[in-house]
Protein backbone atom coordinates (compact mmCIF):
# COMPACT_ATOMS: atom_id res chain seq x y z
CA UNK A 1 0.00 0.00 0.00
CA UNK A 2 0.93 3.52 -0.59
CA UNK A 3 0.44 6.85 1.63
CA UNK A 4 1.08 10.52 0.95
CA UNK A 5 0.97 12.43 3.95
CA UNK A 6 0.72 16.31 3.46
CA UNK A 7 2.98 18.54 5.33
CA UNK A 8 1.82 19.11 8.99
CA UNK A 9 -0.32 16.08 8.50
CA UNK A 10 0.29 12.69 10.76
CA UNK A 11 -0.70 8.82 9.74
CA UNK A 12 -1.17 7.26 13.45
CA UNK A 13 -0.72 4.05 14.27
CA UNK A 14 -1.78 4.06 17.42
CA UNK A 15 -2.22 0.86 20.36
CA UNK A 16 -2.48 -1.86 17.11
CA UNK A 17 0.00 -3.83 14.90
CA UNK A 18 -0.36 -2.80 10.98
CA UNK A 19 1.22 -5.69 9.23
CA UNK A 20 2.98 -5.02 5.81
CA UNK A 21 3.26 -7.51 3.05
CA UNK A 22 5.37 -7.45 -0.55
CA UNK A 23 8.17 -4.17 -1.31
CA UNK A 24 5.93 -1.49 -2.59
CA UNK A 25 4.18 -0.29 0.89
CA UNK A 26 5.37 3.20 0.91
CA UNK A 27 5.17 6.41 2.76
CA UNK A 28 5.71 9.87 1.24
CA UNK A 29 5.62 13.27 1.16
CA UNK A 30 6.04 16.02 4.41
CA UNK A 31 3.82 14.59 7.14
CA UNK A 32 4.64 12.14 9.50
CA UNK A 33 3.96 8.17 9.58
CA UNK A 34 3.78 8.08 13.62
CA UNK A 35 3.57 4.99 15.69
CA UNK A 36 2.04 5.56 18.90
CA UNK A 37 1.11 4.05 22.62
CA UNK A 38 2.26 0.51 22.34
CA UNK A 39 1.59 0.08 18.83
CA UNK A 40 3.79 -1.73 15.91
CA UNK A 41 4.95 -2.40 12.90
CA UNK A 42 5.11 -5.96 11.73
CA UNK A 43 7.44 -6.17 8.76
CA UNK A 44 6.97 -10.06 8.08
CA UNK A 45 10.19 -11.87 5.89
CA UNK A 46 10.44 -10.29 2.27
CA UNK A 47 8.63 -7.29 2.97
CA UNK A 48 9.53 -3.19 3.05
CA UNK A 49 7.94 -0.36 3.85
CA UNK A 50 9.80 2.78 2.46
CA UNK A 51 8.78 5.77 4.61
CA UNK A 52 9.88 9.31 4.02
CA UNK A 53 9.36 10.46 7.56
CA UNK A 54 8.54 8.64 10.88
CA UNK A 55 8.46 8.61 13.79
CA UNK A 56 7.97 6.22 17.52
CA UNK A 57 6.96 7.52 20.44
CA UNK A 58 5.46 5.90 23.75
CA UNK A 59 6.02 1.96 23.78
CA UNK A 60 5.74 1.06 20.13
CA UNK A 61 7.97 -1.49 18.61
CA UNK A 62 9.32 -2.83 15.18
CA UNK A 63 9.08 -6.34 14.71
CA UNK A 64 9.79 -9.23 12.52
CA UNK A 65 12.87 -9.26 9.49
CA UNK A 66 11.49 -7.27 6.45
CA UNK A 67 12.91 -3.84 6.30
CA UNK A 68 12.19 -0.50 7.13
CA UNK A 69 13.78 1.75 4.71
CA UNK A 70 13.73 5.70 5.69
CA UNK A 71 14.18 7.88 2.89
CA UNK A 72 14.57 11.57 5.05
CA UNK A 73 14.05 11.14 8.84
CA UNK A 74 13.09 8.49 11.58
CA UNK A 75 12.48 9.60 15.44
CA UNK A 76 12.42 7.65 18.28
CA UNK A 77 11.39 10.07 21.49
CA UNK A 78 9.93 7.51 23.81
CA UNK A 79 9.01 8.26 27.44
CA UNK A 80 11.90 8.35 30.76
CA UNK A 81 12.87 4.71 31.40
CA UNK A 82 10.65 2.83 28.58
CA UNK A 83 12.83 0.47 25.77
CA UNK A 84 12.05 0.78 22.12
CA UNK A 85 12.51 -2.53 20.55
CA UNK A 86 13.61 -3.23 17.53
CA UNK A 87 13.25 -7.70 16.79
CA UNK A 88 14.86 -8.91 14.28
CA UNK A 89 13.75 -5.99 11.33
CA UNK A 90 16.57 -4.66 9.47
CA UNK A 91 16.77 -0.98 9.29
CA UNK A 92 18.15 1.16 6.41
CA UNK A 93 18.64 4.83 7.52
CA UNK A 94 19.08 6.43 3.65
CA UNK A 95 22.34 8.31 3.15
CA UNK A 96 19.49 11.43 2.52
CA UNK A 97 18.43 10.83 6.05
CA UNK A 98 18.51 13.04 9.26
CA UNK A 99 17.38 11.03 12.20
CA UNK A 100 17.75 10.81 16.16
CA UNK A 101 16.93 8.84 19.33
CA UNK A 102 16.17 12.09 21.89
CA UNK A 103 15.17 11.75 25.84
CA UNK A 104 16.65 11.53 29.23
CA UNK A 105 17.00 7.52 30.22
CA UNK A 106 15.47 5.92 26.99
CA UNK A 107 16.88 2.46 25.74
CA UNK A 108 17.35 1.50 22.13
CA UNK A 109 17.19 -2.51 21.90
CA UNK A 110 18.09 -4.51 19.50
CA UNK A 111 17.86 -8.13 19.28
CA UNK A 112 17.08 -11.44 17.63
CA UNK A 113 19.23 -10.50 14.33
CA UNK A 114 17.90 -6.83 14.32
CA UNK A 115 20.44 -4.57 12.20
CA UNK A 116 20.44 -0.79 11.75
CA UNK A 117 22.35 0.77 9.41
CA UNK A 118 22.91 4.07 9.08
CA UNK A 119 24.13 5.89 5.97
CA UNK A 120 22.80 9.55 6.88
CA UNK A 121 23.17 11.33 10.32
CA UNK A 122 22.14 9.46 13.29
CA UNK A 123 21.58 11.99 16.68
CA UNK A 124 21.94 10.08 20.36
CA UNK A 125 20.53 12.63 22.32
CA UNK A 126 20.54 13.19 26.32
CA UNK A 127 21.28 9.93 28.52
CA UNK A 128 20.12 7.25 26.47
CA UNK A 129 21.12 3.71 26.05
CA UNK A 130 21.87 1.41 23.20
CA UNK A 131 21.65 -2.20 23.43
CA UNK A 132 22.75 -4.70 21.07
CA UNK A 133 21.36 -8.20 21.71
CA UNK A 134 21.63 -11.81 20.37
CA UNK A 135 22.97 -10.95 17.32
CA UNK A 136 22.04 -7.71 16.59
CA UNK A 137 24.38 -5.14 14.63
CA UNK A 138 24.29 -1.12 14.81
CA UNK A 139 26.11 -0.34 11.56
CA UNK A 140 27.68 3.11 11.17
CA UNK A 141 28.15 4.29 7.06
CA UNK A 142 27.59 7.88 7.34
CA UNK A 143 27.72 9.77 10.77
CA UNK A 144 26.51 8.82 14.46
CA UNK A 145 26.25 10.94 17.03
CA UNK A 146 26.41 10.36 20.61
CA UNK A 147 25.31 13.74 22.07
CA UNK A 148 23.98 13.54 25.76
CA UNK A 149 22.99 16.79 27.34
CA UNK A 150 22.96 17.67 31.34
CA UNK A 151 25.55 17.68 33.72
CA UNK A 152 27.76 15.20 35.52
CA UNK A 153 28.76 11.61 34.37
CA UNK A 154 26.56 9.36 32.97
CA UNK A 155 27.07 5.45 32.48
CA UNK A 156 26.18 3.92 29.32
CA UNK A 157 25.72 0.41 28.68
CA UNK A 158 26.39 -0.85 25.21
CA UNK A 159 24.92 -4.73 25.32
CA UNK A 160 23.21 -6.59 27.99
CA UNK A 161 24.21 -10.15 26.52
CA UNK A 162 27.82 -9.07 24.59
CA UNK A 163 26.43 -11.06 21.79
CA UNK A 164 25.86 -8.36 19.47
CA UNK A 165 28.41 -6.02 16.90
CA UNK A 166 28.77 -2.30 16.77
CA UNK A 167 30.32 -1.61 13.24
CA UNK A 168 31.57 1.50 11.38
CA UNK A 169 32.01 1.45 7.57
CA UNK A 170 34.98 3.28 5.83
CA UNK A 171 34.69 6.99 5.32
CA UNK A 172 32.19 7.10 8.64
CA UNK A 173 32.54 9.13 11.21
CA UNK A 174 31.27 8.51 14.77
CA UNK A 175 31.58 10.88 17.09
CA UNK A 176 31.20 10.86 21.26
CA UNK A 177 30.45 14.84 21.70
CA UNK A 178 29.55 15.90 25.41
CA UNK A 179 29.09 18.81 27.05
CA UNK A 180 30.38 17.71 30.15
CA UNK A 181 32.69 14.91 31.27
CA UNK A 182 30.56 12.10 30.30
CA UNK A 183 31.24 8.65 29.90
CA UNK A 184 30.03 5.78 27.67
CA UNK A 185 30.82 1.44 27.76
CA UNK A 186 29.70 -0.47 25.46
CA UNK A 187 30.21 -4.37 26.04
CA UNK A 188 29.77 -5.74 22.35
CA UNK A 189 32.62 -6.46 20.16
CA UNK A 190 33.52 -3.63 17.63
CA UNK A 191 34.78 -3.49 14.00
CA UNK A 192 35.62 -0.09 12.97
CA UNK A 193 36.89 0.29 9.72
CA UNK A 194 35.80 4.37 10.06
CA UNK A 195 37.04 7.50 12.32
CA UNK A 196 35.72 7.12 15.82
CA UNK A 197 35.86 10.46 17.73
CA UNK A 198 35.61 11.42 21.45
CA UNK A 199 35.74 14.93 21.99
CA UNK A 200 35.45 17.16 25.12
CA UNK A 201 36.59 14.98 27.38
CA UNK A 202 34.54 12.04 26.68
CA UNK A 203 35.51 8.64 28.01
CA UNK A 204 34.71 5.92 25.86
CA UNK A 205 35.31 1.80 27.28
CA UNK A 206 34.64 -0.36 24.23
CA UNK A 207 35.26 -3.74 26.45
CA UNK A 208 34.71 -6.83 24.45
CA UNK A 209 37.23 -6.30 21.77
CA UNK A 210 36.34 -6.70 18.16
CA UNK A 211 38.70 -5.61 15.05
CA UNK A 212 40.58 -2.47 14.11
CA UNK A 213 40.48 -2.77 10.02
CA UNK A 214 43.22 -1.11 7.80
CA UNK A 215 41.27 2.50 7.48
CA UNK A 216 40.26 2.93 11.18
CA UNK A 217 41.24 6.17 12.58
CA UNK A 218 40.47 6.25 16.49
CA UNK A 219 40.81 9.67 17.26
CA UNK A 220 40.34 10.82 21.16
CA UNK A 221 40.31 14.54 20.21
CA UNK A 222 40.89 16.37 23.03
CA UNK A 223 43.43 16.43 26.11
CA UNK A 224 41.34 14.99 28.54
CA UNK A 225 39.79 12.58 26.05
CA UNK A 226 40.43 9.04 26.56
CA UNK A 227 39.02 5.67 23.98
CA UNK A 228 39.63 1.99 26.26
CA UNK A 229 40.04 -0.85 25.05
CA UNK A 230 39.44 -3.36 27.45
CA UNK A 231 38.33 -7.13 28.43
CA UNK A 232 39.96 -10.73 27.79
CA UNK A 233 38.64 -10.39 23.91
CA UNK A 234 41.44 -8.92 22.10
CA UNK A 235 41.39 -5.84 19.61
CA UNK A 236 42.93 -7.70 16.33
CA UNK A 237 44.76 -5.47 13.81
CA UNK A 238 44.59 -5.79 10.21
CA UNK A 239 46.28 -3.27 7.78
CA UNK A 240 49.28 -0.58 7.66
CA UNK A 241 46.51 2.69 7.51
CA UNK A 242 45.39 2.57 11.06
CA UNK A 243 45.69 5.40 13.27
CA UNK A 244 45.71 6.65 16.67
CA UNK A 245 45.31 10.40 16.12
CA UNK A 246 44.07 13.24 18.54
CA UNK A 247 45.83 15.17 22.31
CA UNK A 248 43.74 12.72 23.98
CA UNK A 249 44.70 9.04 24.82
CA UNK A 250 44.15 5.44 23.93
CA UNK A 251 43.99 3.26 26.75
CA UNK A 252 44.25 -0.53 27.10
CA UNK A 253 43.51 -2.37 30.25
CA UNK A 254 43.36 -6.34 30.92
CA UNK A 255 43.52 -6.78 27.04
CA UNK A 256 45.09 -8.10 24.16
CA UNK A 257 46.43 -6.09 21.08
CA UNK A 258 46.40 -8.65 18.24
CA UNK A 259 48.31 -8.15 15.18
CA UNK A 260 47.08 -10.14 12.29
CA UNK A 261 49.76 -10.81 9.75
CA UNK A 262 48.39 -12.11 6.53
CA UNK A 263 51.72 -13.73 5.10
CA UNK A 264 55.54 -14.29 6.68
CA UNK A 265 56.53 -11.17 4.05
CA UNK A 266 57.75 -8.21 6.65
CA UNK A 267 56.37 -6.06 4.03
CA UNK A 268 52.85 -5.83 5.25
CA UNK A 269 53.23 -6.72 8.75
CA UNK A 270 50.41 -4.60 9.96
CA UNK A 271 51.21 -1.09 11.58
CA UNK A 272 49.37 1.27 13.78
CA UNK A 273 50.37 5.11 13.86
CA UNK A 274 49.71 6.88 16.80
CA UNK A 275 50.01 10.53 17.36
CA UNK A 276 47.61 10.09 20.60
CA UNK A 277 49.07 8.85 23.66
CA UNK A 278 49.04 5.01 23.94
CA UNK A 279 48.76 3.77 27.72
CA UNK A 280 49.14 0.79 29.07
CA UNK A 281 46.78 0.49 32.56
CA UNK A 282 45.13 -1.71 35.34
CA UNK A 283 46.63 -5.52 35.51
CA UNK A 284 47.54 -7.43 32.46
CA UNK A 285 48.38 -5.79 28.44
CA UNK A 286 49.51 -7.69 26.02
CA UNK A 287 50.80 -6.45 22.62
CA UNK A 288 50.98 -9.81 20.28
CA UNK A 289 51.67 -10.89 16.41
CA UNK A 290 53.66 -9.42 13.75
CA UNK A 291 52.97 -5.85 13.65
CA UNK A 292 54.30 -2.53 14.47
CA UNK A 293 53.02 0.17 17.19
CA UNK A 294 54.49 3.17 16.16
CA UNK A 295 53.66 5.91 18.43
CA UNK A 296 54.37 9.33 20.09
CA UNK A 297 53.99 8.86 23.71
CA UNK A 298 53.84 5.29 25.47
CA UNK A 299 52.74 5.67 29.14
CA UNK A 300 53.68 2.42 30.90
CA UNK A 301 51.11 2.43 33.82
CA UNK A 302 49.69 -1.21 34.12
CA UNK A 303 51.07 -3.93 36.48
CA UNK A 304 51.79 -6.16 33.83
CA UNK A 305 53.03 -5.73 29.96
CA UNK A 306 53.88 -8.28 27.51
CA UNK A 307 54.73 -7.72 23.94
CA UNK A 308 54.85 -10.54 21.83
CA UNK A 309 56.59 -10.43 18.71
CA UNK A 310 55.22 -7.30 18.07
CA UNK A 311 57.27 -3.87 17.34
CA UNK A 312 56.84 -1.04 19.80
CA UNK A 313 58.34 2.07 18.34
CA UNK A 314 58.76 5.55 20.01
CA UNK A 315 59.14 8.57 17.70
CA UNK A 316 61.76 11.17 17.78
CA UNK A 317 61.14 14.26 19.89
CA UNK A 318 58.85 12.32 21.80
CA UNK A 319 58.22 11.53 25.52
CA UNK A 320 57.51 7.98 26.57
CA UNK A 321 56.72 7.07 30.94
CA UNK A 322 57.22 4.11 32.88
CA UNK A 323 54.98 5.48 35.66
CA UNK A 324 53.99 1.63 36.78
CA UNK A 325 55.33 1.25 40.06
CA UNK A 326 56.59 -2.28 40.89
CA UNK A 327 55.02 -3.48 37.29
CA UNK A 328 56.48 -5.83 35.11
CA UNK A 329 57.55 -5.55 31.64
CA UNK A 330 57.95 -8.63 29.32
CA UNK A 331 59.43 -9.36 25.54
CA UNK A 332 59.46 -12.43 23.97
CA UNK A 333 59.75 -14.53 20.74
CA UNK A 334 61.65 -12.08 19.31
CA UNK A 335 59.61 -8.07 20.28
CA UNK A 336 61.64 -5.26 20.24
CA UNK A 337 61.23 -1.27 21.50
CA UNK A 338 62.51 0.79 19.70
CA UNK A 339 63.05 4.13 21.43
CA UNK A 340 63.89 7.10 19.35
CA UNK A 341 62.52 9.96 21.93
CA UNK A 342 62.82 10.13 24.94
CA UNK A 343 62.04 7.05 27.73
CA UNK A 344 61.23 8.03 31.30
CA UNK A 345 61.49 5.44 33.99
CA UNK A 346 60.74 7.40 36.52
CA UNK A 347 59.28 4.67 39.46
CA UNK A 348 61.06 1.68 40.46
CA UNK A 349 60.31 -1.53 38.01
CA UNK A 350 58.71 -5.03 39.10
CA UNK A 351 61.08 -6.77 36.43
CA UNK A 352 62.15 -6.21 32.57
CA UNK A 353 62.79 -9.71 31.09
CA UNK A 354 63.61 -11.09 27.32
CA UNK A 355 63.99 -13.47 25.62
CA UNK A 356 66.81 -14.61 23.62
CA UNK A 357 66.17 -12.34 20.24
CA UNK A 358 64.24 -9.64 21.73
CA UNK A 359 65.98 -6.29 22.08
CA UNK A 360 65.20 -3.14 23.65
CA UNK A 361 66.93 -0.30 21.33
CA UNK A 362 67.86 3.10 22.16
CA UNK A 363 68.62 4.65 18.96
CA UNK A 364 70.40 7.58 17.67
CA UNK A 365 68.10 10.07 18.16
CA UNK A 366 66.75 8.17 21.77
CA UNK A 367 67.33 9.08 25.13
CA UNK A 368 66.93 6.20 28.08
CA UNK A 369 66.60 8.12 31.46
CA UNK A 370 66.98 6.19 34.77
CA UNK A 371 65.15 8.86 37.30
CA UNK A 372 64.44 6.76 40.44
CA UNK A 373 66.32 6.49 43.64
CA UNK A 374 65.31 2.53 43.18
CA UNK A 375 67.49 -0.42 42.31
CA UNK A 376 66.39 -1.59 38.85
CA UNK A 377 67.98 -4.51 36.96
CA UNK A 378 67.18 -4.47 33.42
CA UNK A 379 67.18 -8.42 32.23
CA UNK A 380 66.63 -7.37 28.45
CA UNK A 381 69.12 -7.57 25.75
CA UNK A 382 69.54 -3.74 25.46
CA UNK A 383 71.35 -1.82 22.53
CA UNK A 384 72.07 1.76 22.74
CA UNK A 385 72.97 3.84 19.82
CA UNK A 386 71.82 7.26 21.43
CA UNK A 387 72.44 8.37 25.07
CA UNK A 388 71.83 6.20 28.32
CA UNK A 389 71.69 8.43 31.65
CA UNK A 390 71.63 7.39 35.05
CA UNK A 391 70.39 10.62 37.12
CA UNK A 392 69.55 8.65 40.18
CA UNK A 393 69.70 5.47 42.08
CA UNK A 394 71.44 1.79 40.84
CA UNK A 395 71.21 1.11 36.65
CA UNK A 396 72.24 -2.86 36.41
CA UNK A 397 72.19 -5.09 33.05
CA UNK A 398 72.27 -8.49 33.83
CA UNK A 399 71.37 -9.15 30.38
CA UNK A 400 73.99 -8.27 27.27
CA UNK A 401 74.56 -4.46 26.17
CA UNK A 402 75.93 -3.35 23.19
CA UNK A 403 75.99 -0.27 21.03
CA UNK A 404 78.14 2.95 20.50
CA UNK A 405 75.66 5.25 22.47
CA UNK A 406 76.93 8.00 24.84
CA UNK A 407 76.80 6.72 28.80
CA UNK A 408 76.42 9.06 31.57
CA UNK A 409 75.56 8.81 35.48
CA UNK A 410 75.20 11.98 38.03
CA UNK A 411 73.88 13.43 40.63
CA UNK A 412 75.64 10.34 42.73
CA UNK A 413 73.98 7.44 40.53
CA UNK A 414 75.51 4.27 39.81
CA UNK A 415 75.79 2.61 36.58
CA UNK A 416 76.55 -1.36 35.82
CA UNK A 417 77.60 -2.24 32.50
CA UNK A 418 78.40 -5.95 31.17
CA UNK A 419 81.17 -4.88 28.60
CA UNK A 420 82.86 -8.38 28.30
CA UNK A 421 81.03 -10.01 25.84
CA UNK A 422 80.69 -6.97 23.95
CA UNK A 423 82.50 -7.04 20.66
CA UNK A 424 84.45 -4.41 19.39
CA UNK A 425 82.68 -1.52 17.75
CA UNK A 426 79.29 -2.06 20.16
CA UNK A 427 81.16 -0.41 23.14
CA UNK A 428 80.40 2.98 24.30
CA UNK A 429 82.19 6.00 22.45
CA UNK A 430 81.89 7.90 25.65
CA UNK A 431 81.46 7.79 29.49
CA UNK A 432 80.47 10.56 31.66
CA UNK A 433 80.61 10.33 35.73
CA UNK A 434 79.23 13.80 36.87
CA UNK A 435 79.01 14.83 40.35
CA UNK A 436 80.57 13.30 43.75
CA UNK A 437 79.58 9.64 43.76
CA UNK A 438 78.77 9.01 40.25
CA UNK A 439 79.74 5.73 39.56
CA UNK A 440 80.18 3.54 36.81
CA UNK A 441 81.22 -0.01 36.50
CA UNK A 442 82.44 -1.68 33.37
CA UNK A 443 82.58 -5.61 34.03
CA UNK A 444 85.74 -6.31 31.69
CA UNK A 445 87.51 -9.99 31.14
CA UNK A 446 90.82 -10.05 32.92
CA UNK A 447 93.85 -8.74 31.49
CA UNK A 448 91.86 -6.98 28.32
CA UNK A 449 94.10 -4.07 26.92
CA UNK A 450 91.37 -1.53 26.35
CA UNK A 451 90.36 -3.25 23.50
CA UNK A 452 86.78 -4.02 25.46
CA UNK A 453 86.64 -0.60 26.42
CA UNK A 454 88.25 2.27 24.52
CA UNK A 455 88.44 6.20 24.43
CA UNK A 456 88.80 5.30 20.21
CA UNK A 457 87.90 9.58 19.69
CA UNK A 458 85.59 9.50 22.06
CA UNK A 459 86.00 10.83 25.83
CA UNK A 460 86.08 8.66 29.02
CA UNK A 461 85.64 12.05 31.76
CA UNK A 462 84.68 12.50 35.59
CA UNK A 463 83.76 15.70 36.28
CA UNK A 464 83.28 16.35 40.03
CA UNK A 465 84.72 13.77 40.72
CA UNK A 466 83.83 9.50 40.36
CA UNK A 467 84.72 6.12 40.46
CA UNK A 468 85.18 4.00 37.35
CA UNK A 469 85.96 0.27 37.92
CA UNK A 470 87.30 -2.11 35.76
CA UNK A 471 85.76 -5.12 37.37
CA UNK A 472 88.08 -8.45 36.85
CA UNK A 473 91.17 -6.25 35.60
CA UNK A 474 91.15 -4.74 32.58
CA UNK A 475 93.09 -1.58 30.61
CA UNK A 476 91.77 1.86 29.56
CA UNK A 477 93.49 3.50 26.76
CA UNK A 478 93.30 6.70 24.97
CA UNK A 479 94.30 6.59 21.21
CA UNK A 480 93.11 8.33 17.92
CA UNK A 481 91.94 12.37 19.33
CA UNK A 482 90.28 10.06 22.25
CA UNK A 483 90.92 12.09 25.25
CA UNK A 484 90.69 10.86 29.39
CA UNK A 485 89.81 13.34 31.47
CA UNK A 486 89.79 13.13 35.01
CA UNK A 487 88.36 17.15 36.11
CA UNK A 488 88.13 17.00 40.25
CA UNK A 489 89.87 13.49 40.84
CA UNK A 490 88.90 10.11 39.41
CA UNK A 491 89.56 7.02 40.97
CA UNK A 492 90.19 3.97 38.77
Amino acid sequence: GTAAISTGAELLIENSSMTLNGTANTSTGAGWLQVVGSGSLVLPAGSRLTADRVGFWDTSSISDPGELRVQYAAQWNVPANVTHVINGTQVNLLSTSVNQFVGTNRTLRLQNGARMQNAGTMNFNAAIQLKLESNSIYENAGTTEFNPSGTGNQAYVGSDDGTGLFRTLEGSITRFIPNNAFQMGFGVPVEFAGLVYANDGYQVTFAQGGLLKSTAKIWPNHPSSTITFAGATPLRVQGQTNEFSGTGAVRFSNTRLSFEDPTTDPADDPLIAAGATVAFVDATNTVEGNGMLSGTQFNFAGASTTINQATLRNSQGWNSNWIAAGGTLTLQNGARFINRGIFNLSTHIGSWTGTPGTLFHNESTGRFVHDTSSSTTLAVPFHNDGILEVRAGTLNFSSSYTGTGGVAASNGAKLTLPLSSTSLGLLPSSIQTIGAGSEITANLPNGDKLIALEANGGRLVAAGGGNMVAAGGGNILSHNGGVLVAAGGMNM
